[in-house]
């Protein structure tokens, strides 16, 4: 099958970047800082983690309880449903795991390791309503972006393109690419290094520089 730009049909389409996790031995210490310096919403804790938003969506930050890694699982909303999803990466030659454990607000997800990083993929049809209602003067709009190393830069970019449905956005020399799964520039980037492993950054969008001044 060939997609809108001529190109082999991908066999998921992503839609948006719905959450990142971050592990931690010390959940309560990470939950204050988001909580009370970037103002997210706490709405679910646990004694092993918390899920946290910035808006509608039931969680865009994972806190996990483990040895220190950010980065620890990225979570993607798909086009389609979960069981087509899982059908057509398996025909491309992807292992998928699907799980009902994963997190509250995320029913159903499948799980894949993203080559060359090892980090698990969540992907999830949609996720339900976290209850929070409008914006408070100080927290972000949303997850605008994770940023990581990767030794393999090529080969990732392929697999973003190819089996997610990712498109290239920009390129910062031949060591960062920037990708999107939207009409927002990019929700994933990556930064070739033989050297570093892990995130590079994560990016929260704000309305506009004022309340990006406020939040400072």
């Amino acid at each position: 099958m060939i997609d809108g730009n001529g190109g082999p049909e991908p066999a998921v389409r992503v839609s948006k970047l719905g959450y990142v996790q971050f592990t931690t031995p010390d959940v309560a210490r990470l939950v204050d800082y988001y909580t009370k310096v970037l103002d997210f919403q706490l709405v679910e804790e646990a004694p092993d983690g918390a899920f946290l938003t910035t808006g509608f969506d039931h969680h865009s930050v994972v806190i996990s309880r483990g040895d220190t890694r950010a980065r620890s699982a990225v979570g993607y909303e798909v086009w389609g449903s979960i069981a087509d999803a899982q059908r057509r990466l398996h025909a491309a030659g992807y292992e998928v795991e699907r799980r009902s454990d994963i997190g509250p607000g995320t029913p159903q997800a499948l799980v894949l390791v993203e080559p060359s990083t090892g980090v698990p993929l969540h992907l999830f049809e949609g996720q339900d309503p976290s209850g929070v209602d409008g914006y408070t003067p100080l927290r972000p709009t949303k997850l605008g972006h994770v940023a990581a190393f990767t030794p393999e830069l090529e080969a990732l970019q392929k697999f973003y393109e190819d089996l997610l449905g990712f498109r290239w956005s920009d390129t910062v020399g031949d060591f960062f690419v920037f990708l999107r799964c939207n009409a927002d520039h990019h929700a994933a980037n990556f930064m070739a290094s033989s050297k570093f492993d892990g995130m590079h950054h994560v990016a929260y969008e704000m309305r506009d520089p004022a309340h990006l001044i406020t939040l400072l």
